[in-house]
């Protein structure tokens, strides 16, 4: 069963902390995994984090230059797999 943010923050009061909800919205988050090849240095890596950085449906990346292999959480609602592939494919690889 999905917990309420009210019942997390319960919890975390319970503990003995305060806790104040700040958000409640809940995104269709998806992982996603790319393959990316004409990466060849730490620039390559830099320009496709920046890239996915400039999407609002982008809420996490990790780019890896020794596996060629780019790692992305995104709202599906707003970025799908194939508009973050255009992405990666954008910034030039």
């Amino acid at each position: 069963d999905d917990l309420t943010a009210s019942e997390i923050r319960e919890t975390i009061e319970d503990a003995g902390f305060d806790c104040t909800i700040v958000s409640d919205e809940r995104k269709a988050m998806k992982w996603s995994r790319f393959d990316v090849e004409g990466m060849t240095c730490s620039s390559c890596v830099r320009s496709i984090q920046m890239a996915l950085g400039e999407n609002a449906g982008v809420l996490q990346s990790s780019v890896s230059l020794s596996q060629n292999r780019a790692t992305v959480a995104h709202d599906s609602s707003l970025a799908s797999t194939d508009t973050v592939a255009q992405i990666i494919s954008d910034a030039g690889f």
